[in-house]
């Protein structure tokens, strides 16, 4: 009996208790995410009677969506594309689940205004061979209407794949409006299509094009760099400063009103029906004569008066050594226990404990260690044991990459979108920078061109 007592605990309650929190619980069959009773969409489960209705050994469970579940939205990434864009355009969430083959395949959202939405490739709706077709969802707003229920499975259920559905992030979802959730989620679509014909041989020129069509409907140069940035990585380019100069130039071009390609070149580069729909997704005009004119730069660099600049508290991590949002290094010869340092600050701030000379505790917090030289298992892990500090809010890298890369560069936020950290320590910062000569300045401390 307590083993059956666990098993429905596990179910109806991996993490935030679903029913106890108001949410709109549908019974469905093992590894299945079709409902089979009548009228679920209706189906109100009190919490006493939760036992009867999940009562099955082996048995999944979905949420109702929309304002049966408080105004809960899932985006529901459907393409391995879409998952990897995610972190570059969806609003930040602590709710976020999957399964293994795509861990954070939902992002789960509070949007009382949201509407349903599902976007498809054009180019595999068009395709001949059926299994392409079922294929083609990129990305779903999935939320119900009073006329229409819709549900999506929740964790601990298991997949039609076998993959059991588990959660990612597990608190609770970020309340926007759909003013914010819709575009965000229309860009990342956008950007899925980009990546699907992003070809070799045609990138330099699709770049210019895709950037042509969109400064001239009105796009901030930085916007489109971004979406630029967000498609070479999931597509693998590694030509990504080529790309950004490719904007950078026809932004410059148009400025100094020069010829540029847009919106001709990119559907002769790509195809009509990709065009238009990303045309329609990003709400631009898909007609060349109805286009705006590019933004003017009156000025490339602000100068303001200091008389009209608000001065901000700093906030602190450490009072009076290490300002929250700022960069702090800490500097000495080998051998003098710098890491040592670096791990009691990654303990004390994910316990939330007080420092040295500051007795202002903050709230336990995550903490991403990049470590080029320590071992993981054999020196930091120890190291961290012997402090007591709160493994599961610290996150550890052990392969070393290039701050100077731009494609390593935008897959370091991505990270830092998805684990949120309020310390993040480069042991030792030289490691990831592509200077090679300690004793020059231009070989210790390089630029980044983007």
């Amino acid at each position: 009996m307590q083993r059956f007592r666990d098993r429905i605990r596990t179910l109806v309650s991996n993490g935030p208790e679903y029913a106890r929190r108001g949410l709109a619980i549908v019974p469905l069959p093992y590894q299945s995410k079709k409902p089979v009773l009548r009228g679920w969409p209706k189906l109100e489960i009190a919490q006493q009677d939760i036992y009867r209705h999940l009562g099955a050994e082996r048995q999944n469970v979905g949420v109702i969506l929309g304002t049966r579940s408080g105004g809960l939205v899932d985006i529901d990434l459907d393409s391995p594309e879409a998952v990897r864009l995610a972190t570059f355009f969806l609003p930040p969430t602590d709710a976020v689940f999957g399964r293994k083959s795509k861990p954070s395949s939902h992002y789960l959202y509070k949007c009382a205004d949201a509407e349903y939405k599902k976007f498809n490739s054009p180019l595999l709706m068009a395709s001949q061979n059926e299994s392409e077709r079922k294929d083609a969802c990129i990305v779903e707003i999935r939320v119900g209407t009073d006329m229409k229920g819709i549900q999506t499975v929740f964790p601990p259920s298991v997949h039609e794949s076998g993959e059991r559905v588990e959660w990612l992030v597990d608190s609770e979802p970020e309340s926007y409006s759909f003013d914010v959730l819709g575009p965000a989620v229309c860009k990342l679509a956008a950007a899925a299509l980009l990546v699907e014909c992003w070809h070799q041989g045609i990138r330099h020129e699709l770049s210019i094009a895709v950037a042509g069509t969109l400064l001239r409907n009105g796009y901030d140069k930085f916007d489109v760099i971004h979406l630029i940035k967000a498609v070479c990585t999931v597509a693998n380019d590694d030509d990504l400063r080529d790309r950004i100069k490719a904007v950078e130039d026809t932004h410059d071009a148009l400025l100094d009103k020069r010829k540029a390609y847009g919106l001709p070149k990119f559907v002769e580069l790509t195809d009509k029906k990709l065009v238009n729909c990303f045309c329609e997704w990003l709400g631009i005009s898909n007609s060349h004569d109805a286009m705006k004119p590019a933004p003017i730069d009156e000025q490339r660099f602000q100068v303001v008066c200091m008389q009209d600049v608000k001065a901000t508290e700093v906030e602190w991590l450490w009072k009076p050594f290490i300002p929250v949002g700022e960069f702090t290094i800490i500097e000495g010869i080998e051998g003098i226990g710098k890491s040592w340092i670096g791990c009691a600050l990654a303990c004390a701030v994910a316990s939330g404990a007080t420092l040295p000379f500051d007795d202002n505790a903050s709230e336990p917090a995550s903490v991403i260690l990049l470590s080029a030289e320590d071992s993981l298992s054999h020196t930091l892990r120890p190291r961290l044991d012997s402090m007591g500090a709160p493994l599961d809010r610290i996150f550890a890298m052990e392969e070393v990459f290039s701050l100077n890369n731009p494609i390593d560069l935008s897959w370091f936020e991505s990270q830092m979108v998805i684990y949120k950290p309020k310390l993040v320590i480069l042991d030792p910062m030289f490691s990831y920078t592509e200077g090679k000569d300690l004793n020059t300045e231009t070989g210790s401390r390089p630029f980044p061109e983007s």
